[in-house]
């Protein structure tokens, strides 16, 4: 839950409208940037993203969605040692290994397509 149980309830019950500012000090949303800056922002967090291993993405949010409601620590734990052993095969982990132990940059990219 991004924001607790007693916010949600309030602004829910409410309906009331709240700024940019007091969303972000709340944790409803990540931060705030100005009207001509949005679509910078949101390139710059894309692209972020976007340098990162497809696969251990797709894990993460698999985590995130899924766990978050998960009530059993053993099937969180299940799923994800189930999802680290696959991102043990993935091509991006053999680069990053291999960009490691060069002590260089690793391109994901190149080891997808190979």
């Amino acid at each position: 839950m991004r924001v607790g149980f007693g916010k949600a309830s309030e602004l829910m019950l409410t309906g009331k409208t709240i700024l940019a500012e007091e969303a972000a000090a709340i944790g409803l949303i990540d931060r705030v940037v100005e009207p001509e800056h949005l679509m910078d922002a949101a390139y710059e967090m894309a692209h972020a993203m976007g340098e990162n291993p497809q696969a251990s993405l797709r894990f993460t949010k698999q985590l995130l969605t899924e766990n978050m409601s998960e009530a059993s620590l053993k099937d969180v734990q299940r799923l994800e040692l189930k999802l680290l052993n696959q991102a043990y095969t993935e091509p991006e982990h053999k680069e990053a290994i291999a960009a490691f132990l060069g002590k260089r940059e690793p391109d994901f990219k190149s080891a997808r397509a190979k």
